[in-house]
C-alpha cells in the first residue's frame, strides 16, 4: 500500500527538519566547547565553521522542502552531501580536541 502524495511530501519536510535541528545541535555544543574550554583559535574557528554549516543547511533544507514535489538537482545532492563530510569532520575535530 502506497501512501498519498501529500504525505511523502509532508515526510520529507519533516526529515529536513530533523536534520537543521540536529545540525544545530552540534553547532551548540561546538560554540559551547569553545567558549568553556577557553577561546583557542582552533576552537573558535570550529565554531564557526559548524554554525556557517548550519546556516547553509538551513538554506538548503527550505529549497529542497519548497521543491520535494521533483527530484533533486545534481547540484543540490553535492551540495548536501558535502555539508555532511564537513560536519563528519567538524565531529571528529571536536572529539579530538575533547
Amino acid at each position: 500500500m502506497s501512501a498519498p502524495d501529500g504525505l511523502a511530501w509532508q515526510r520529507t519536510q519533516l526529515a529536513w527538519r530533523r536534520t537543521v535541528l540536529a545540525a544545530g545541535v552540534v553547532a551548540l555544543l561546538a560554540v559551547r566547547l569553545a567558549v568553556y574550554r577557553g577561546a583557542d583559535p582552533a576552537r573558535l574557528v570550529i565554531a564557526a565553521a559548524t554554525l556557517a554549516g548550519w546556516s547553509a543547511l538551513v538554506v538548503l533544507a527550505n529549497r529542497r522542502s519548497r521543491a520535494a514535489e521533483r527530484p533533486p538537482s545534481r547540484a543540490a545532492l553535492l551540495r548536501v552531501a558535502a555539508l555532511v563530510v564537513g560536519y563528519g569532520a567538524i565531529g571528529a575535530t571536536l572529539v579530538i580536541l575533547l
